[in-house]
């Protein structure tokens, strides 16, 4: 809920940026984005507070957007959020006013276990498990089951620069 202080419930928080001014968490259970101002104050953000079980249907202004569970958030030099949707594979882009649009993955069946290079919705995440913007403005992303790291640019294309084993070493 929003507040001031521990008034606030940021429960089940998993990841946190910092930009404009202000922490923004996110996380699961609560399917949205908060903003906390550096008195204490806690505001949603993006996301209407319902799960999206359904890929890139949920986009779309502050309020109506949905999320799944967040594990990754980081934000550019524009102040664009960017996220890193674990239970819906994908990466996703939320304006500073709170409006959101899916990148790059998808939770579609034939992706859902595997990491595949490819552009928007082609491209595969196993999923990713955090982000971050590099200098360039690409984004560089983890995925958690894949053991790999992913650059998405702007436009969408995604591509593997390491990784693709697992085990140890």
């Amino acid at each position: 809920t929003e507040g001031k202080g521990k008034a606030a419930n940021v429960r089940n928080i998993y990841a946190l940026a910092y930009g404009n001014g202000a922490v923004f968490a996110g996380g699961s259970s609560c399917y949205r984005i908060n903003r906390i101002q550096p008195d204490g104050t806690v505001k949603f953000f993006s996301g209407s507070g319902s799960y999206s079980s359904t890929p890139y249907t949920y986009d779309g202004p502050k309020t109506s957007a949905r999320y799944g569970t967040i594990y990754g958030l980081d934000m550019d030099s524009a102040g664009f959020l960017w996220v890193a949707d674990y239970s819906q594979k994908s990466i996703r882009r939320v304006a500073p006013d709170g409006s959101v649009q899916t990148i790059a993955g998808s939770s579609s069946s034939s992706l859902w276990t595997k990491d595949v290079d490819g552009t928007g919705k082609q491209a595969g995440f196993y999923y990713p498990y955090d982000l971050a913007v590099g200098a360039s403005g690409d984004i560089f992303a983890v995925t958690h089951y894949g053991h790999r790291i992913r650059k998405i640019t702007a436009g969408g294309q995604v591509t593997t620069v390491a990784g693709g084993k697992s085990g140890l070493g």
